[in-house]
């Protein structure tokens, strides 16, 4: 067995993964290895010579020595892979800062750069909308009494304007809110 076999490519999580699956491979297949050279060891201790005893007990020792290298080789390779995770997991979570950072500035200058116009806008909006909602009660109101004053006579009927949207205010805002493709949503030319 030559060591140099379970070495990650790199330092990656999946090279390192790669290395000790092969590593665990080769040494949960050398369980019936050993078995069989200490069977084999064992049977000559009683009817086998010298040289065929001593050769046994190499066997059964470079067997030995390899499972115990490949325990240590998993057993480090455990280690840098669970590091190799760790790294991987915050170079993840801080790429993911930066992200938030980024956007959360690039929200920051807009609202520095447009946010009072935005404001500005709005109120300007809520003016216009309470005066139309103020006409539009001066409508009725007046609208009614002429009515009743005069029931044969053709009252003039308000021409509203689509795009003013007057009636829902606050739900155009919020579509516009939303921010997702505004060409061709209710309220925006």
């Amino acid at each position: 067995m030559n060591p140099t076999d379970f070495r990650p490519t790199d330092t990656t999580p999946q090279a390192i993964e790669i290395a000790l699956n092969k590593a665990r491979g080769v040494l949960s297949g050398m369980g019936s290895d050993l078995e069989a050279a200490k069977q084999r060891r064992d049977d000559l201790l009683i009817d086998g010579t010298a040289n065929e005893l001593g050769a046994a007990e190499a066997d059964l020792a470079k067997l030995r020595g390899d499972a115990e290298r490949l325990e240590a080789i998993t057993t480090n390779l455990t280690t840098r892979l669970c590091t190799a995770k760790r790294v991987t997991a915050l170079g993840q979570a801080a790429e993911a800062a930066k992200a938030l950072t980024d956007a959360d500035a690039e929200l920051a200058a807009w609202w520095r750069r447009d946010g009072i116009k935005i404001k500005r806008l709005v109120a300007d909006g809520v003016k216009l909308k309470k005066t139309v909602e103020n006409a539009a009660m001066d409508y009725q109101f007046i609208s009614q009494q002429a009515g009743n004053r005069y029931p044969d006579a053709e009252l003039a009927a308000p021409k509203f304007d689509q795009q003013s949207n007057a009636s829902d205010f606050a739900s155009t805002l919020a579509v516009w809110a939303d921010g997702d493709n505004l060409e061709g949503k209710e309220g925006i030319q």
